[in-house]
């Protein structure tokens, strides 16, 4: 799984107003939470850079098209490669997203996503992803300078096969037996 990370950046200029085209960029450094635990048995030190582009593009009122695509280096041992200091590229997705209401009396608002996720990440060619779906419906209240969100979401992924599959060909045919 992903481990647990500190993360600190710094958004680009992805601008405000009325522009119908906004890009914002992030570059993030992680830290794990095994960098700081002191048994060498359970010590797993990690640490990562990210660099994430973010295009946005307003279609019309509140509907936005929006895509996501990362770059992650870590610079400790990974455990997820065995290539020291990989450059490795997340899944692509594209997003459309739309404002549905606001509640009035309780300033609620009621936002929709759906979502595309494009296989192209190392992990997602391996395991043969043609393509994954996401839709989710959230609602929001700003308090502030604070804000709380509850999302509700459904992903899907589709691939290349439904079930595991293992090429015995190179296979001793004696171990199933």
């Amino acid at each position: 799984g992903m481990p647990s990370a500190a993360t600190m950046g710094i958004m680009g200029p992805g601008g405000g107003g009325s522009r119908p085209f906004r890009m914002a960029a992030m570059l993030t450094t992680e830290v794990g939470q095994g960098t700081f635990v002191s048994n060498e048995y359970a010590r797993n030190p990690y640490m990562a850079w990210t660099l994430t582009a973010m295009p946005s593009y307003a279609l019309s009122g509140d509907t936005r098209l929006m895509g996501r695509i990362d770059i992650t280096q870590e610079v400790t041992n990974s455990d997820s490669s065995t290539d020291p200091n990989q450059v490795l590229l997340s899944d692509a997705n594209v997003s459309l997203a739309q404002h549905i209401w606001t509640i009035p009396e309780a300033e609620i608002r009621i936002d929709g996503q759906a979502r595309v996720f494009l296989p192209t990440s190392l992990a997602s060619q391996y395991q043969g992803l043609y393509a994954g779906g996401r839709a989710q419906l959230a609602l929001s209240r700003q308090f502030g300078d604070f804000s709380a969100m509850l999302i509700s979401a459904f992903h899907k992924n589709f691939h290349s096969h439904t079930s595991p599959t293992v090429d015995t060909e190179d296979l001793d045919q004696s171990v199933f037996l």
